[in-house]
């Protein structure tokens, strides 16, 4: 459970699309990233993935010392973007299956009203 409001998250969303100032998502049934919130995707993907580089290539291989807080700020940084990446699937698997009731609903009412 992320313990978290659909209020929360939809503002968290909207901050987002406000660093850049652009539209990252399509909000209907279901919720896809547009080709801006691909490409953000994409970066965010390779700064996280590049941290890691930087300390697994400098720290590990030349016996270099970070600074403890250094090493927390990226720590924290992997983590914030690991619990988005769990959100934003909660949010979609969310939509996914208020879409899948709402069709069942619908089926079954239709059907009803044939009779």
């Amino acid at each position: 459970m992320l313990h978290i409001t659909q209020p929360t998250l939809s503002r968290q969303m909207a901050q987002l699309e406000d660093e850049p100032g652009t539209q990252l998502f399509i909000r209907g049934r279901h919720l896809t990233l547009t080709d801006a919130g691909i490409m953000l995707r994409r970066r965010a993907e390779e700064v996280v993935s590049l941290m890691g580089k930087i300390e697994d290539e400098i720290v590990k291989t030349h016996d270099v010392h970070l600074d403890s807080e250094y090493v927390q700020w990226l720590h924290d940084i992997k983590e914030r973007y690991r619990g988005t990446q769990i959100k934003a699937a909660v949010k979609v698997n969310s939509e996914q299956l208020l879409f899948n009731w709402e069709l069942g609903r619908d089926m079954v009412t239709r059907k009803s009203e044939e009779k």
